[in-house]
Parts: structure tokens; sequence; C-alpha cells
């Protein structure tokens, strides 16, 4: 997946002693935030910290200026609710427009609802922005993520509420909340500056960003969603790659074996190089069709492939690659592997080494590290430092 706040795997695979089967651990979360800027009334001027909502639009490296309303109180009934719980009775007519350039910012009380119902009610009476003000004092930030649909209450379709939300949204502390709102109440204008611009690393000019993937196209619907969009995006991020506006690099999820289990069917089928480096059986059949190794094997040569043509200033050329691996070489036809990627490679560069990149795979069978690999496993634990979250 693509950007900051990611769904991680933690590096570690545990096998059920009944089974034995590889499992990821469970997912943890990382909390993405930005800046929401007062402008006026003077006396409030400064930066505040807010955590972005993972859903809806988020302007990734761009400001929207907007002005702040709150429900009852500078909206144009009094009735209105502060928590936005249900929709605004009075619909685009709730609030006033906003001054000369300004976005309608909306902000609403936390509690009573989830995230998602809050900011899609907003966004129906016509907010461009959505603030929701915590109302537990704290110093640390709660995801915004999107539940899943509540199977008591049938009625409530909440994924659905969260696929419709087009607005920006954001998670603000209650002092910072309660700040804001009194400054409405006393009858001020507050303008501010939603700002993104640090959320998207880009040290050198160039938005960076990554792509956690798997070479494996016979695991259903997820694997069908991740082909899709590397052939529909790839042709715009071969023009990034090439105009200099952006850093890509791909990363493949890469799991281990623990050492009781190295012997098993199931690590033996599953991992290479003596079960350092494992992926999850394809169609979750031992007995027939491609092995997880098989997937393992080509998720080195992926990352070979991008290496190498990243050592030649041609770091789109993976893109190229992937995309056509994924169109002519498919687990259905029995054409997944080694002869139809070195085809694909081939075709694509006439002048393509395909021995250097035999060597950097190297022998899968060997029970040795592999370096590529290792790197891929190191880089899916986060840095604190940098506030990349695991993977």
């Amino acid at each position: 997946m693509v950007a900051m706040a990611r769904l991680a795997l933690l590096l570690a695979a545990l096998l059920a002693a009944c089974a034995a089967r590889l499992r990821p651990t469970r997912a943890t979360f990382l909390v993405e935030t930005n800046s929401l800027k007062v402008n006026f009334p003077i006396e409030l001027r400064g930066a505040y910290a807010a955590s972005i909502g993972n859903f809806g639009r988020t302007f990734y490296g761009g400001t929207l200026s907007g002005q702040l309303f709150y429900p009852g109180v500078n909206s144009l009934h009094t009735t209105d609710s502060p928590w936005g719980c249900e929709p605004f009775h009075y619909g685009q007519d709730t609030f006033p427009p906003a001054q000369r350039g300004m976005a309608r910012v909306v902000v609403v009380d936390r509690g009573d609802c989830y995230f998602v119902e809050k900011v899609y009610y907003a966004q129906q009476a016509g907010a461009e922005a959505v603030i929701v003000a915590d109302d537990v004092e704290s110093d640390t930030f709660v995801m915004m993520d999107t539940p899943q649909d509540d199977p008591r209450n049938p009625d409530k379709h909440l994924s659905e509420l969260a696929a419709n939300i087009t607005v920006p949204s954001m998670l603000v502390l209650k002092s910072t909340g309660d700040m804001l709102k009194d400054a409405l109440r006393d009858g001020k204008d507050v303008l501010m500056t939603l700002d993104w611009t640090d959320s998207v690393p880009h040290p050198d000019a160039r938005v960076e960003w990554e792509l956690w993937s798997n070479s494996n196209d016979a695991c259903g619907a997820k694997c069908d969603a991740q082909k899709t969009f590397v052939q529909n995006f790839g042709g715009i991020a071969r023009v990034l790659e090439r105009g200099g506006y952006t850093r890509f690099t791909p990363h493949y999820i890469t799991w281990f074996c623990p050492e009781e289990y190295r012997s098993s069917t199931e690590c033996l089928s599953e991992c290479i190089a003596g079960g350092r480096y494992c992926s999850p059986d394809p169609d979750d059949n031992l007995r027939e069709g491609y092995e997880g190794k098989d997937v393992v094997v080509e998720n080195l040569r992926q990352l070979c492939v991008f290496r190498q043509a990243n050592a030649t200033g041609e770091p789109w050329l993976w893109w190229s690659y992937v995309t056509q691996f994924g169109v002519v070489c498919t687990m259905a036809d029995n054409t997944y592997g080694e002869q139809c990627a070195e085809r694909v490679l081939s075709n694509l560069s006439p002048d393509w080494d395909l021995q250097a990149t035999r060597d950097c795979v190297g022998d899968p069978t060997a029970d040795r590290p592999i370096a590529v690999l290792d790197a891929e496993q190191q880089a899916q634990v986060g840095d604190d430092a940098t506030g990349r979250g695991d993977v």
C-alpha cells in the first residue's frame, strides 16, 4: 500500500502447532499528523498539531485556507447538534458562506457516534473540511479510522459512508478544540490554514513513496486489485519518475519460519534459503499448483530488477517489468516463473543483462542469508526517528 498511515504487518510469522501454517502477527498503526495554523484572531495565531483522518481526501503536500464554523454557535440555526451524529436538518443551508476565497471548515465534537458519520454529515451540510475536537484531554492522538459495518445495526452502512467522503478531516486535541470553540462563542471569526505540506517526505523536492506488494496472482480479489493498480498506475508512475518528481521504492512482505519448524512440509514448501524468507502458498493448497517459495523467488527477482534498473538510472523500468509480467506470466496459465520473466526482460530491453539478474537472485535452495531479502525484512520495521511505521 502507498502513503504514511499504513496497516503494517510485524516481521514474525507463527506456525500453529496443529497445522504448522504461517501467519502474520497482529497489525499495528501509525497515526499520521499534520498542522492546523490559526491566522485570526491574532491572539490565537500559531500552529497546532492534528491527526489526519484515514478516509476521504487528504491534500498531501498542499494547504487549504478556511473559515471555521461550529454547529449551534455560528451556524444559521441554534438547534444544530455540536456532535454531528445525524444529518443536519437544513442540509446545505446549515452554515453561512465562508469569507471570500475561504473554504467552509466545520468543527464537531467527538463522541456519540463514529468519526465517519460526523465527517459525512458535515460534508452533506456543505463542509469542505471537517475538524473533530477530542472530548478527552490528552497529549496524544487516536486514529480516525474507517470502522467495519456493525452487524448489530445493519442500517448503519459505515463503509459506504466512508467511501462517499470527499473532504479532508482531522482530529485536534481537546485543548485546541476548546480554544477554537470559545473564540467562536465570543463572536470572533476564526480563519485558519490546514497544512499537509510536511505529511509527504520530500527532502530533495521529490516525493518519496513506497509500494508494498507481492507477486502472487492467485490469492483472489486482493491479488486482482493489486495487479489492477500496478497496471493502471504504471504509466503515471513512469512519467513522474522520469520527470524527477518522485523517488519510488518497491518492497515485498517477507516472513520467516521459526527455527523449530524449518523441516516441516509447510516451511519447505513456502520458504527459501533454509526457512529464512517465506510467503504463503498462493492457492492455499500445498499438494498442487505453485508454492509459496515460487512467490518468494519472483519477489526477489523483481527486487533485483529494480536494483538493476535503478543502477542504470532507469528505475521506471521496474513498472514496465511488473506490468508485463503480470499480464503474460500468470499462475493460471502455468507461465509464472523464471523463463517467462526472462522473456519479459529481453523484450523490455534488448541490452538487459540477464546474467546480472540471475546472479542477484542466486540459488534460492542454498541455506544462506540473502542480502536483498534481509533488507526487506529490516525495512518492515518502523523507524521512530522518521515517524515511519511498521509494515
